[in-house]
């Protein structure tokens, strides 16, 4: 192996080794650019496997931590006039040589780098494998390119239960939906029961979305908080308690819809008309698939649709390179971006954080293998590279004091903040602060012993900035949450 490497783009050897990037994906072209920007004057070069490149481009703040941007789809080639320092190699990485600091590409040749970077994002799971009429599905993209498909379909079985299965379903008309969950409720991984009967209470409905008259109703926690009706008569309310959603019947708002939901079972075989040997009994041929539950029904569909989310794509990192992998399949990686190997980095959904954290109840930030997370953790191993190449101490950036998603369901803007769900903490005190506006809204704040620690907010609530700072400031709020969602009482104004 020589001890300089090719740039390949520049056809001459340089004697300092690069910065290598892998992955062509949200992760690897923000740590590629941040690097671009950073105080370093080593050779910079992204190994994508792909022709296309995803970059975050139109990026805006919603708010101090919540961001929205736009996903551009760029050639390799034109990435370099778009990024100043980045040059481009498309090839697969096939081999890690860790004590040699040294990647193979495509099995043909060896590049040695002085840092790396892997940022290799998630393949979707899938229900068994693709075929004609199995479909692997995880971003919004493909939801789009999946509704096509479905044109000619009579019946569509969805598996899966996160925002992707949530949005597919709000998006399918006309064709009947078999809806195959592993959980006792819709949407789990954003949603509690409320917000989920919120968001299907809207199907079919969107034309008169915004024509309902508001009536809002205030339900806050327990010791004897008040709860506002409709044409703010005051009423003392019980308390809601961490199990307030446990008497919401989901099942009412799908009525008529064309959606039948089938709870606490996953796909146990699936049998194409295609294939030979029938494992469902009285297969019937008029349709192309039939799906076997573990609850023993058989589902006959035209096509399965797979929304069952990600897991790492970290292979070949993970063969013989002594990484540490995470139970979930991630590159296990420090607050500071490092892997368990010397001048090994990674970020994204190829990643699992190993941060020593706080105690649960102040700890408001959480992996999820988002977007967003994919773009804060390129850009901040940019910062961490760099800063480590320089012997300077950097210290964490703030996206991971708060967890932040900015999303839309069935059409409406959801920001998730904190501790949404209240995960992990003790019932005894947590209380929810609710508000609804039919058709309009959803706001539901999470209180841990008086104090904000999660919201989830649906519809053009404004108050996004005003929960971020309640829950990282820590703010007791004995005295203020019986007004803090009045809508005749400008909350933001009175923190300001």
């Amino acid at each position: 192996m020589a001890e300089a490497y090719p740039i390949i783009l520049q056809n001459k050897i340089t004697t300092h080794n690069p910065i290598i990037v892998v992955g062509g994906g949200i992760a690897g072209v923000s740590c590629a650019e941040s690097l671009s920007v950073q105080n370093i004057k080593l050779p910079i070069l992204l190994v994508s496997g792909s022709p296309v490149v995803k970059r975050a481009v139109n990026i805006r703040n919603e708010s101090g931590t919540v961001l929205n941007f736009d996903i551009e789809e760029l050639s390799l080639g034109s990435l370099t006039t778009e990024i100043n320092r980045v040059k481009v190699l498309y090839g697969i990485v096939t081999t890690l040589i860790a004590e040699h600091n040294a990647v193979t590409i495509n099995n043909n040749f060896s590049i040695r780098y002085s840092k790396l970077c892997i940022c290799t994002g998630a393949t979707p799971q899938l229900i068994g494998d693709e075929s004609t009429c199995v479909y692997g599905i995880r971003d919004t993209d493909s939801v789009e390119l999946v509704q096509a498909k479905l044109r000619d379909s009579r019946r569509v079985v969805i598996v899966g239960n996160g925002g992707i299965a949530l949005e597919l379903v709000y998006k399918i008309k006309g064709t009947e939906v078999v809806w195959v969950i592993r959980d006792n409720a819709i949407g789990s991984v954003f949603l509690d029961k409320g917000a989920a009967q919120f968001m299907l209470s809207e199907m079919g409905n969107k034309e008169t979305r915004n024509k309902d008259k508001k009536g809002f109703r205030y339900i806050q926690g327990s010791k004897g908080n008040l709860a506002y009706a409709p044409g703010g008569v005051h009423i003392r309310g019980s308390a809601l308690g961490p199990d307030w959603t446990d008497e919401l019947d989901i099942d009412d708002v799908l009525t008529g819809k064309n959606i039948r939901i089938e709870y606490n079972c996953e796909i146990k075989h699936i049998q194409l008309q295609e294939t030979n040997n029938s494992m469902v009994e009285g297969y019937n041929r008029e349709w192309p698939v039939h799906v076997l539950l573990t609850n023993s029904k058989i589902i006959e569909c035209d096509m399965v649709v797979s929304a069952t989310g990600v897991q790492p794509n970290v292979y070949p990192f993970s063969k013989d390179s002594h990484l540490k992998i995470s139970t979930d399949g991630g590159i296990i990686i420090d607050e500071e971006m490092r892997t368990s190997l010397p001048n090994v980095y990674a970020a994204g959904d190829a990643c699992t954080v190993n941060w020593t954290g706080s105690a649960i109840e102040d700890n408001f930030w959480f992996q999820m293998r988002l977007w967003t997370q994919a773009l804060q953790m390129g850009n901040y191993a940019g910062k961490c590279i760099a800063s480590h190449l320089n012997d300077e101490y950097i210290l964490q950036d703030f996206c991971f004091e708060l967890f932040t998603h900015s999303t839309k369901f069935f059409g409406h803007k959801v920001i998730l903040l904190g501790n949404f769900h209240a995960a992990g903490l003790d019932k005894i005190d947590v209380e929810f602060l609710l508000r609804y506006g039919k058709g309009d809204e959803y706001i539901k704040i999470v209180l841990f012993q008086e104090k904000m620690v999660g919201a989830v907010l649906i519809g053009e609530t404004g108050l996004e900035e005003m929960c971020e700072n309640l829950i990282l400031n820590q703010l007791n709020l004995t005295d203020l949450k019986d007004n803090i969602l009045n809508p005749d009482i400008d909350m933001e104004g009175y923190f300001d």
